[in-house]
């Protein structure tokens, strides 16, 4: 329920839709949203995509499409999605999975199976609410910040950790915080909240020109008043090619709304988020102290320093929470020649105790544990200072542990 009311808080119901459809149940469904939910205009035209297509371009938020061939609708859709802002939505009784996607990647907003209730149409039509009331005119303008979490191998908990410094952002400091996990296929930023991934990630990283505010909007789920979330479940076996702008223009539309953002970037996805690198604020690196944690840290840390010489970059040590990890600290360090600013243990009951409520790491422990201070400190760089009018502020000092 609270998820219900925190989605429609971020979305309201359109001014205006035009809808191409014939369906008399369809037809009469809208009218009646339209009369007793407040749409002030709803116009509704003869001819599904022949008409749309021959029409010029209407001044309308959503365009309702009605289909008979998901064939001829892929290339019309396309079509309508380039002349058009407005938010497509195709409406067909084919139900399957690949009708949907191939919709979707032509540019439909969403599919919508017939027959529709008016819930169901209701919840369909709605469009983002803008943006977040942090552009109120007693609210001073922020500098948005990125924050990027890369692995240096995988499964030492990079995730775990993102997922913390995006809620500790959003909950402790109440600023407005977006996750985005990068992670098509394997991505578990969303699952660790316990939330449904959203739709058309994998469309804004192959097709960047698609982005806008209101695709931001409609993608991101919200975990709380604070925090969205960006994330996708792509079948294992699909191919996803994504440009190599793609990562940072999505990230640069995320922006526009949300000041403070931290992207869990997968090490496969570099290749096509140099750009992405040099956009962020800071780069947290996340390494176990093996060999070959050491290895890798070595060699993305010359990555980012290459890509984004004036980067901040933080190297942050999971060890387990008993024993000691195969290479100590001091060896690491002097092997890797920087240092290690965070060396956290790894709670594994806090972390199963996490996954089992849907809950950031950082929620189960308490604040003096050395998880919550390393979670703490990168939020606390990664939330954009509020203008200060020439007043000095001392930034924060890293602090170390053991």
């Amino acid at each position: 329920m609270a998820m219900e009311q925190s989605r429609k808080a971020t979305t309201r119901l359109p001014d205006r839709v035009v809808a191409y459809i014939d369906d008399t149940a369809l037809c009469d469904g809208l009218a009646r949203l339209a009369d007793g939910c407040g749409i002030a205009m709803a116009e509704v035209l003869p001819g599904g995509l022949a008409a749309a297509l021959a029409d010029d371009a209407p001044a309308a938020e959503v365009i309702l499409l009605e289909i008979e061939n998901p064939d001829d609708a892929v290339e019309a859709l396309s079509v309508l999605s380039a002349r058009s802002d407005a938010r497509l939505l195709a409406v067909g009784r084919q139900d399957d999975v690949r009708t949907y996607r191939r919709l979707r990647e032509a540019g439909a907003s969403d599919y919508l199976v017939a027959p529709l209730d008016d819930d169901d149409l209701l919840t369909a039509l709605r469009v983002p609410a803008g943006r977040p009331a942090r552009e109120a005119s007693d609210t001073p303008h922020l500098t948005p910040r990125v924050t990027v979490f890369l692995g240096c191998r995988g499964g030492v908990g990079t995730t775990s950790l993102a997922v913390s410094c995006a809620w500790w952002a959003a909950e402790k400091l109440k600023t407005q915080t977006a996750l985005v996990d990068l992670d098509l296929v394997f991505g578990t930023a969303t699952l660790a909240l316990d939330l449904l991934p959203g739709r058309g990630l994998r469309e804004a990283l192959e097709h960047p020109e698609r982005i806008d505010p209101l695709f931001v909007g409609s993608a991101m789920i919200n975990a709380t008043d604070n925090l969205f979330v960006l994330g996708a479940e792509e079948h294992p076996g699909l191919e996803t090619m994504p440009v190599p702008d793609g990562p940072v223009r999505l990230i640069e539309a995320v922006a526009e709304s949300v000041p403070t953002i931290m992207v869990d970037l997968p090490r496969a996805m570099l290749p096509a988020s140099r750009d992405l690198i040099r956009r962020a604020d800071e780069v947290v690196l996340v390494t176990d102290l093996s060999l070959g944690g050491l290895r890798d840290s070595i060699r993305l840390r010359t990555l980012c320093r290459e890509c984004a010489p004036d980067t901040a970059l933080t190297l942050v040590g999971i060890v387990p929470a008993t024993g000691s990890p195969p290479i100590e600290r001091r060896e690491f360090e002097r092997a890797c020649e920087c240092a290690v600013d965070w060396l956290v243990p790894l709670d594994g009951k806090a972390a199963a105790e996490a996954t089992s409520a849907g809950k950031p790491v950082a929620a189960r422990l308490k604040p003096k544990h050395a998880y919550s201070r390393a979670v703490r400190n990168i939020a606390e760089r990664a939330v954009p200072a509020a203008p200060t009018d020439g007043i000095h502020t001392r930034k924060a000092k890293r602090k170390w542990l053991w």
